[in-house]
C-alpha cells in the first residue's frame, strides 16, 4: 500500500494511516476506508448520506481530473473541512487542487498537488446572512457599456443601468457589493478592476497574491468574490459575524499567497436613512456610533493627529495617502492600505468621468473553473 501519514485535520491528529497515494480504487476506495469515514462522517449534514457524498466527490474529480493527482490526505481533509462550512459540495464550495512545494531536511524540494476547499462566493452570501448580522447582500459586475453614477458624501448615491444586450456590453471594468443591514442601513464596495500595476485594484490583488488564478482574463467570479471577501473584513464586526468572517478569512489563507489581517474598519461610503433609529448601546461594539456608524481605529490614524472620529470616507486625499506612508513605514495594516487604494481610485474615476457600477440585471452563473 506504500508509506502511510498521519492524518492532520484542522489541529486535530489521528494515528490512523491513510495511503500515501491512490490506489486503483480512486476517490471511492479512499473515502470508504473506515479511517477517512471516521473522520468524515462527524461533519456529514444528516441529510445527506455518506453513499452521495462520495458521489458528489467523485464527479467534482470527474469534472476537476486534477483531484485525482492530489494526495490521499490532502483529499479527506479537504472533503472534511468542506463539509464542515457547512455548504454544498460542488454548488457552493468547491474541492481545488493547488501545486504545494513540500520542503524537508536532507531531501530536495518537491511539488506535491494538495486539495483544498474554496468557498463559491454564493456560499459566502450564504454564510453571512445567516449569520443574522446582514440581511441580504447583492453583488454585480460593471460592464463598459453599463450607465453607472457614483457620488460620495453625507447623501452618496450608487446608480446602476445595464446595458440591454448582455452580449454587447463590453469588457468588465469593475465589480460592487451591497450589505443590506437592519434598520434600513447598507454598506457598499466598489472595486475598478485595474491592473497589476494599481493598488486598490482587482488586478493587483490577483497579481500579486493569488496562488492559481494569476493567468488569463480576470473570471467575472472572481471580480464578485474579492469584493465580498473586502467588504466583510471591513464591516463591523458583530459578534454573529464570526463565523462567517472566519470562513472569508480561512478561504482567503487557502487562496491567496499573503492573506492580510486588518483592525475592524467601516467599507469606504457607508449610508443609512435620514431617520435611521440609533442602536440600543447593548446591541453594539464599544467602536460604534448610536447611529451605527464605525469609526477609524485610533491606533492607525491618530499618529497624523487629524482623524480622530472620522471614517475613510471622510478624510482628504493628503490625509488618506499620508496614513499609506505611515501604514508602510511600521511594515503593518497592509488591509488598511489596500483599503485607502480603493477609495482614492475611486475618487479618481469619479473624478476623471469614467462609468463605474450594476444593478437589478440577472446575470450569467459565475463558474468556478
Amino acid at each position: 500500500m506504500g508509506t502511510s501519514t498521519a492524518v492532520a485535520v484542522r489541529g486535530e491528529i489521528s494515528d490512523a494511516p491513510l495511503p500515501a497515494k491512490l490506489n486503483g480504487g480512486g476517490i471511492s476506495e479512499l473515502l470508504t476506508l473506515p479511517q477517512a469515514m471516521a473522520l468524515i462522517e462527524p461533519s456529514l449534514p444528516d441529510d445527506v448520506s455518506y453513499r452521495e457524498l462520495v458521489a458528489t466527490v467523485m464527479l467534482q474529480a470527474k469534472n476537476s481530473p486534477e483531484i485525482l493527482e492530489c494526495t490521499p490526505l490532502s483529499i479527506v481533509t479537504a472533503v472534511r473541512n468542506a463539509l464542515a462550512t457547512g455548504l454544498t459540495i460542488g454548488e457552493t464550495v468547491h474541492l481545488v487542487a493547488f501545486n504545494n512545494k513540500v520542503s524537508r531536511r536532507n531531501e530536495p524540494d518537491r511539488w506535491e498537488k494538495h486539495l483544498q476547499h474554496l468557498i463559491h462566493y454564493r456560499g459566502l452570501i450564504q454564510l453571512i446572512i445567516a449569520s443574522g448580522a446582514v440581511r441580504d447582500v447583492d453583488a454585480r459586475v460593471v460592464f463598459e457599456k453599463d450607465e453607472f453614477e457614483v457620488s460620495y458624501g453625507p447623501s452618496g448615491t450608487l446608480w446602476h443601468k445595464p446595458w440591454g444586450d448582455t452580449k454587447t456590453r463590453g469588457k468588465p471594468i469593475g465589480a460592487y457589493t451591497v450589505f443590506y443591514l437592519p434598520f434600513g442601513r447598507s454598506k457598499w464596495l466598489y472595486m475598478h478592476l485595474g491592473d497589476a500595476s494599481t493598488e486598490g485594484t482587482i488586478e493587483y490583488i490577483r497579481q500579486k497574491y493569488s496562488k492559481k488564478y494569476k493567468s488569463g482574463t480576470c473570471p467575472l467570479w472572481y471580480m464578485v468574490k474579492t469584493v465580498i471577501r473586502q467588504l466583510a473584513k471591513l464591516s463591523v464586526q458583530d459578534r454573529r459575524m464570526a463565523k462567517a468572517l472566519a470562513a472569508v478569512r480561512e478561504d482567503e489563507a487557502i487562496e491567496l499567497e499573503a492573506p492580510t489581517e486588518a483592525p475592524a474598519l467601516p467599507a469606504p461610503e457607508d449610508y443609512g436613512s435620514p431617520d435611521t433609529p440609533a442602536l440600543p448601546s447593548g446591541d453594539r461594539p464599544a467602536n460604534v456610533t448610536t447611529d451605527g456608524e464605525e469609526m477609524m481605529a485610533e491606533d492607525v490614524l491618530m499618529p497624523m493627529g487629524r482623524s480622530k472620529g472620522k471614517r475613510l470616507g471622510d478624510l482628504e486625499t493628503k490625509d488618506l495617502e499620508g496614513a499609506a506612508a505611515w501604514c508602510r513605514e511600521k511594515g503593518k495594516y497592509a488591509d488598511l492600505v489596500e483599503v485607502i487604494g480603493v477609495v482614492l481610485a475611486n475618487r479618481a474615476s469619479a473624478v476623471n468621468g469614467e462609468s463605474l457600477f450594476p444593478e437589478d440585471e440577472q446575470q450569467p452563473p459565475f463558474q468556478m473553473d
